[in-house]
């Protein structure tokens, strides 16, 4: 290499390295320009991912003990502690389990007790339906309900109820308005059938 290449060489070297110096020098300005902010962003990021996996942790304790208190229910019911464990750490889980354990005596008194305690929604209408299927009166009144997740279940008994009384035109009007339910269409089909199509 001839010494006027070295030299072309050199100067580029150094032109780079004065364009990088010259970027180190603004970032540095930048730094010192948006310190607070870039540090109080970092924090904040720190901050959130820890309270992040604080709450997940948490979480994931009352998950654990909720469900350890619903083993224990299941094989002690009278289990006072367990059950005042699982109110606190999943409230809709000791609904349930309070829906679940009342439906099961089938006691009308008792699960219209319940009524006022249950706040999920889905559970209320199986409540209501519950009821309903008790009494017997009120089983037309749920099945007229809008949004009623068992209508068609209502329905269906509303016509076994006019079945037992021998009002079978009535029974069929009930049977055509349960809608094309795949769960019931055996049932419905042969009840038609029953009554004489």
């Amino acid at each position: 290499m001839s010494i006027k290449e070295n030299v072309e060489m050199l100067k580029e070297e150094i032109s780079n390295e004065e364009k990088l110096l010259e970027g180190m020098i603004k970032a540095e300005s930048f730094f010192k320009k948006y310190k607070k902010l870039l540090i109080g962003a970092a924090v904040a990021l720190i901050l959130l991912a820890v309270g992040y996996s604080i709450q997940n942790y948490l979480e994931q304790k009352n998950l654990e003990a909720s469900n350890k208190a619903l083993l224990t229910l299941e094989q002690n019911p009278s289990s006072s502690d367990a059950l005042s464990i699982l109110k606190s750490k999943n409230p809709k889980l000791y609904e349930a389990y309070q829906f679940a354990t009342h439906a099961k005596s089938l006691e009308l008194d008792k699960l219209t007790q319940l009524k006022d305690s249950i706040t999920d929604p889905y559970l209320n209408d199986l409540l209501d339906y519950q009821i309903a299927s008790l009494s017997k009166d009120k089983i037309s009144s749920y099945a007229s309900k809008d949004g009623a997740i068992l209508k068609d279940l209502a329905i269906l008994e509303e016509a076994f109820l006019l079945l037992e009384q021998n009002k079978i035109k009535e029974a069929r009007v009930k049977l055509d308005s349960i809608a094309q339910n795949p769960a019931l269409k055996g049932i419905v089909q042969n009840l038609k059938h029953y009554m004489g199509n």
